[in-house]
């Protein structure tokens, strides 16, 4: 019996729209990079992201990757680093990609980099007046003051943030809401100020020593 050619377009897109659905590995470490099995995506997630986040507490260093399947609005907005202290820092690299297994592999973090002779206030102290020793200063291509909260869950952990200090350009973003990876790791952004760092004399730098 010959099929006609309505028919076979009706199979094959059937086919398409029901039976060829994006793969991504799908991992989760405390190193730079993980691998793991392929996991379909389901329903309207159609990408796959890798997210690496470090956080510096002076000698202290905490590392986590994140592989899966996601929503494209869930991608993250890129590379960014962040100053929220003397000696507390958090860089983090993302990506999002929809091509099977287009996931794999390891992203390189921003450089950690020095001083640029730019400040902002730290947490607690928006809008006071501060003394040399209160203020955060910037690093590499940190130009911008930031206040950034919400709340993340990871497995079974859920957590309140606050982060405020010099941030780079990508984490200035008027994007509110969900990113992530489902199941894994999500972060949910309520709000974002983002405005100008404060420049600084060179006076300032005569009782600073850098790490």
């Amino acid at each position: 019996m010959k099929i006609s050619l309505e028919i076979s377009v009706w199979l094959l897109t059937t086919l398409l729209a029901t039976g060829i659905c994006l793969q991504c590995e799908r991992c989760e470490s405390a190193t730079r990079s993980c691998s793991g099995p392929l996991q379909t995506c389901k329903g309207p997630q159609s990408a796959c992201l890798t997210l690496t986040v470090e956080t510096r507490v002076g000698k202290m260093r905490k590392v986590a990757t994140y592989k899966g399947c996601t929503k494209l609005e869930y991608c993250p907005l890129g590379p960014f680093t962040i100053t929220t202290a003397p000696e507390e820092r958090i860089r983090s690299n993302s990506e999002c990609c929809c091509q099977d297994h287009c996931n794999k592999g390891a992203l390189r973090l921003p450089l950690l980099s020095e001083p640029n002779q730019r400040w902002c206030p730290p947490r607690n102290l928006r809008g006071s007046t501060c003394t040399i020793g209160d203020k955060v200063f910037c690093h590499g291509r940190e130009v911008y003051c930031i206040y950034l909260s919400g709340y993340a869950a990871a497995g079974s952990k859920n957590e309140t943030f606050v982060r405020q200090g010099c941030g780079t350009q990508h984490i200035c973003t008027d994007k509110l809401g969900i990113f992530g990876i489902p199941g894994l790791f999500l972060e949910t952004l309520t709000k974002a100020d983002c405005n100008q760092a404060n420049e600084i004399d060179y006076s300032d730098f005569r009782d600073l020593s850098w790490n």
